[in-house]
């Protein structure tokens, strides 16, 4: 098990990443929608947000809510195009005022953090006003009985930041209006096991959810935990129970699906990661769950960054730090296989580029680029491109951003 509880395997690191990058995405689309007044992001398993005093340069080396924090302030940075300033410096004190008068009239991005350790608490609102101190952002600590609020006083960085002192399960989900969009990060250090009903609160229209699910530990220490992790389907333990005796060696991917059928519930999109340790045995699935196609775009590229295979989501430190396969965080898929899956679906039809385009997102593990239709169209497996009223392109093997443009397909493989 030691392996799981290491922050710094390959393992540790992608879900980091993956994070940070769906972040970034989620932030500005959320930011820049007209429909939308207030991004919010809840880590309910918050940490220090530290490790070991490591005041990087390189965000992904903090923890997951000073990664959430940079990924608000660096979009205040990129869109007010201000200097992007980091100076941490070693062993400061965290400055900070308590005039609530300086507090800003408006907040666009508010964070909520979860940490029930009370030293951790103090160290991670300690490491939050220091994180903004190191970005030159000015900030107002609020404290109160096991919270405290830590808000920027600068208009430029409309961020706040809840910090709570408490376990998750008496963590009261924030309010989301419709004019509001909310995603949840739920990463529990070591084997733990959240009741369904509490992760309920965090999922549905306007929330999206990424949750670490200990589907290995379940699948072994299922006996001696079946009522708690019947709790964690929101299921009645006796039907796991038949479906671990029906087929056990696939237990563990049985319990993922169990899950996002059960997201299904009050998602319309979900995805799942699978992570291994360094014996190549499966730990957990990382599963996301959204009701919007942008999340699910989002998150797709940020696994897609990831997974270290070609046609599904997974990374084995085992491949990493054992067979020296180098760990790849660009873009996995190659455009041939993608070229292959969208010809086998399509030969022979004449569709939309909008079709192929929800195909490639919600049907196959892949991101949709338009370089597999150019290859297609090398190929002669696309034998006509044209507008709805008929109209063409002005050249070959490109393929335009309005998606009601027709594509005709080949009925049959072109000879070589």
């Amino acid at each position: 098990m030691a392996g799981f509880f290491d922050e710094d395997s390959p393992h540790g690191k992608v879900k980091r990443v993956m994070w940070f990058k769906y972040l970034q995405a989620f932030i500005a689309k959320t930011q820049q929608s007209t429909s939308v007044d207030k991004t919010i992001i809840c880590d309910v398993f918050a940490g220090t947000g530290v490790y070991e005093n490591n005041w990087s340069t390189t965000f992904t080396d903090y923890g997951s809510p000073l990664i959430a924090l940079r990924a608000a302030i660096g979009y205040f940075v990129h869109r007010n195009n201000l200097p992007n300033t980091f100076k941490p410096i070693l062993d400061a004190n965290p400055d900070y005022t308590e005039d609530e008068t300086l507090i800003l009239k408006e907040y666009k991005i508010d964070l909520y953090f979860v940490e029930k350790d009370g030293n951790k608490y103090e160290s991670l609102v300690n490491n939050i006003i220091l994180f903004f101190n190191f970005h030159g952002i000015n900030v107002i600590k609020l404290p109160a009985p096991n919270r405290a609020c830590v808000s920027s006083m600068d208009e430029d960085f409309p961020i706040r930041c809840y910090i709570f002192n408490c376990e998750f399960v008496e963590f009261t989900a924030p309010d989301v209006p419709d004019n509001a969009r909310m995603v949840t990060f739920i990463d529990p250090f070591g084997f733990a096991m959240i009741p369904w009903q509490k992760v309920s609160d965090f999922v549905g229209e306007h929330k999206e959810l990424y949750i670490t699910l200990m589907t290995s530990f379940m699948h072994r220490f299922f006996t001696q935990n079946r009522d708690r992790i019947g709790e964690v389907f929101g299921m009645e333990p006796e039907v796991l129970e038949i479906l671990r005796i029906e087929d056990e060696s696939h237990f563990v991917d049985t319990l993922a699906d169990l899950y996002v059928e059960k997201l299904g519930e009050s998602s319309d999109h979900a995805l799942t990661f699978e992570m291994r340790d360094i014996r190549n045995r499966r730990l957990y699935h990382l599963i996301f769950a959204t009701s919007h196609i942008e999340g699910l775009k989002s998150m797709k590229k940020s696994f897609n960054r990831g997974t270290q295979e070609q046609n599904t989501f997974s990374l084995s430190d085992f491949k990493i730090l054992r067979k020296n396969i180098p760990l790849n965080l660009g873009n996995q898929q190659t455009p041939e296989e993608v070229a292959k899956v969208i010809f086998d679906k399509f030969k022979g039809e004449q569709v939309r580029i909008s079709k192929v385009e929800r195909f490639v997102w919600l049907d196959t593990p892949y991101v949709y680029l338009k370089e597999p239709l150019a290859n297609l169209e090398t190929e002669g497996k696309i034998v006509k491109v044209v507008g709805k009223n008929s109209e063409k392109r002005n050249r070959r093997n490109t393929f335009p951003d309005h998606t009601e443009w027709l594509i005709t397909f080949a009925s049959v493989q072109p000879r070589e």
